[in-house]
């Protein structure tokens, strides 16, 4: 876990683009705001739950992927939806979502954003005229390859890359995506 935490303040100086500091503000145990400062940040962090520790470094991971990713025109979100497709091949928009682990309203305002720059098409099922399946277009192709070389350097760039960490993500995801795949009652 202090892997971990040494990992964070490196996350929280890549948020500078063009002079601007877009690092997201964190929140204290206590209510805080701040802006994540080296100095300060690894004692507050200290009183974070694990749980908090992760969600935190994860949108961290977004922001700092989004902005390198903004040169190519797509966001984190995007990238993940055109390696899936580029991956698992053409699909509806529900198998998508389950592949992407969201929900079918968040893939849907990703796929309009990708059809929108020509990195996907919808075709309309032949068999189910009501259903519309989701491919990979060329220039999603070409996206996706430099989105790969964004990811190879961010993460070698900020010491991402490690085995151990990597396995603990892994087991982290193995055990609660089933979970998510689950139908939940509605609440009342």
């Amino acid at each position: 876990m202090m892997e971990v935490l040494r990992l964070i303040p490196s996350l929280c100086s890549t948020g500078q683009r063009q002079g601007h500091d877009t690092r997201p503000a964190l929140v204290s145990s206590t209510g805080r705001v701040f802006q994540p400062r080296k100095e300060n940040l690894m004692s507050e962090l200290e009183e974070w739950s694990t749980s908090r520790l992760l969600t935190t470094a994860a949108r961290l991971v977004d922001h700092a992927w989004n902005e390198r990713l903004l040169d190519i025109g797509i966001t984190h979100a995007g990238y993940t939806t055109l390696a899936v497709l580029s991956r698992q091949g053409t699909m509806t928009g529900a198998k998508l979502a389950l592949a992407v682990h969201v929900q079918a309203q968040t893939i849907g305002k990703t796929i309009e954003k990708l059809e929108r720059q020509g990195f996907i098409s919808r075709i309309r099922d032949s068999i189910d005229r009501r259903s519309q399946r989701i491919t990979i277009a060329p220039a999603g192709v070409e996206a996706l390859a430099k989105a790969e070389d964004i990811e190879r350097t961010l993460m070698m760039g900020e010491g991402l890359e490690s085995h151990e960490l990597r396995n603990l993500l892994r087991g982290i995801i193995g055990e609660l995506a089933p979970q998510r795949q689950k139908p939940t009652a509605a609440v009342v």
